[in-house]
């Protein structure tokens, strides 16, 4: 009998993915639906869940960089490791929606950090914090289901002038491969991964796009 993984989000562009490469590995994916709800009491949720069934070995989190980036700070100025103390003390009660979106991964991590210490479970926990993901989507049919991160990219070759001095980013296989390495790997309490690839100067993007897709009509300058 194969073990069994069982995932939310799923249908999501990370989550898809990750379904897709645990099956292909031989995994047997049982998937929750479910509404949304906010994200350090849906956190909190999934953890106590997981400590009420002893078979439960490992629950991994998909994360992000914005854990371990002070709020509404530039990331791209900053030397980011994953033992950065973030704090959200003093934090502005009115935020825009990337701020709130910002301060939501701070604060679900910090629930999975202080959960994992106060009470020790029998399970190990791993957090994965991709930055920007990119690549393509399992079941995109219209520009309107781009991600994120995608839509930013996209909006990027389409301009002259990025509005960041590189690209940074993952391939969304690469993430997918991350949280299946994670089950193989023997990992103890928790344990958290900053995902990327190596910076890409706009100059190296500007020449693959042209030489790929010459006829896109991509308008990014080689800076």
């Amino acid at each position: 009998m194969s073990s069994i993984i069982f995932m939310t989000g799923a249908t999501e562009f990370i989550g898809s993915h990750v379904a897709k490469i645990c099956l292909e590995a031989g995994y047997s994916v049982r998937l929750s639906l479910h509404q949304s709800m906010p994200a350090v009491e849906g956190t909190l949720s999934l953890l106590k869940a997981a400590a009420k069934h002893p078979s439960i070995k490992k629950v991994v989190f998909t994360a992000s960089v914005d854990s371990f980036v002070p709020l509404q700070q530039n990331w791209e100025r900053m030397v980011i490791k994953e033992t950065n103390d973030i704090s959200l003390n003093n934090t502005p009660t009115t935020l825009g929606r990337v701020a709130q979106y910002h301060a939501s991964k701070i604060a679900s991590f910090q629930t999975v950090v202080r959960y994992a210490a106060c009470h020790k479970p029998k399970f190990s926990i791993v957090t994965l914090h991709p930055v920007f993901v990119f690549g393509a989507s399992l079941f995109q049919e219209s520009a309107k289901d781009l991600s994120y991160d995608n839509r930013m990219l996209i909006k990027t070759l389409y301009s002259e002038t990025p509005g960041l001095r590189c690209l940074s980013g993952v391939h969304v296989i690469d993430v997918a491969e991350a949280h299946l390495h994670s089950l193989h790997c023997s990992i103890t309490g928790l344990s958290s991964f900053l995902l990327a690839s190596k910076a890409r100067p706009w100059r190296d993007v500007h020449s693959f796009v042209q030489s790929a897709y010459p006829y896109a009509g991509f308008r990014l300058l080689p800076h």
